[in-house]
């Protein structure tokens, strides 16, 4: 943030698109401290305390971003557009009140300029908010079939959060067990198996499901 901050304050370096990667740092900073619990475990979005969330750093960033859409007429890049949908996060007072239809506008747009399997995992769960889980299990499955992912324990992990939340509690605990394998690091193993165990309950109680933070920049389970 550092390193951006000076080229934003130097005149000669500064464009719209750094501009628009500080706007990002400043949402994505102003998390930092709810993603972990006080025994350091991961914290995913939905559950986070947002009261924690540091609105000056939150402030900037609505700063930097409207700064980045005046400066140069050119049409919206990858960082404007991961700032957008971060600010929406950011802008909403609970999970539920995220402005998801905005957000599944802005993942159309970001596949458009910077594709990737990583945008469309992020856009699958955007969209399973919106439209229900339905809506994105065959978009997952796609990319899965494709190959696209073929060493990402993601795409396990966004399947059996979005069984789980369909109902289909076997098919959801198939892919917690891959997720689970195929994890990277202690606190993403640590997150996981504590899904897979509230997965394990009786079939009349639904399953815990892996979460994922969909905030526009990158896809893990925080």
């Amino acid at each position: 943030m550092l390193l951006t901050q000076l080229l934003v304050d130097e005149s000669s370096l500064s464009n719209s698109q750094t501009v628009a990667l500080l706007a990002l740092m400043c949402f994505n900073e102003a998390r930092l401290e709810s993603r972990l619990d006080e025994d350091g475990h991961l914290v995913p979005l939905d559950q986070q305390d947002r009261s924690r969330w540091n609105s000056a750093l939150i402030r900037r960033g609505y700063t930097y971003l409207n700064r980045s859409s005046q400066m140069e007429s050119v049409a919206a890049t990858r960082y404007h557009l991961e700032a957008a949908i971060a600010s929406r996060h950011c802008a909403a007072i609970s999970f539920d009140a995220t402005d998801l239809v905005s957000i599944c506008h802005l993942y159309d747009r970001l596949l458009e300029v910077a594709p990737s399997p990583i945008v469309e995992l992020n856009r699958a769960v955007a969209v399973s908010y919106r439209d229900g889980p339905f809506s994105a299990i065959p978009i997952v499955e796609a990319i899965r079939k494709a190959g696209r992912l073929p060493n990402s324990y993601s795409s396990a992990a966004v399947l059996a959060h979005l069984y789980a939340r369909a109902g289909q509690h076997k098919t959801a605990r198939r892919f917690l067990d891959e997720a689970l394998s195929g994890a990277r690091t202690q606190h993403e193993r640590q997150l996981i198996a504590h899904q897979i165990e509230g997965a394990h309950v009786e079939e009349a109680g639904p399953p815990a499901a892996a979460r994922i933070d969909s905030d526009g920049t990158r896809l893990t389970p925080h």
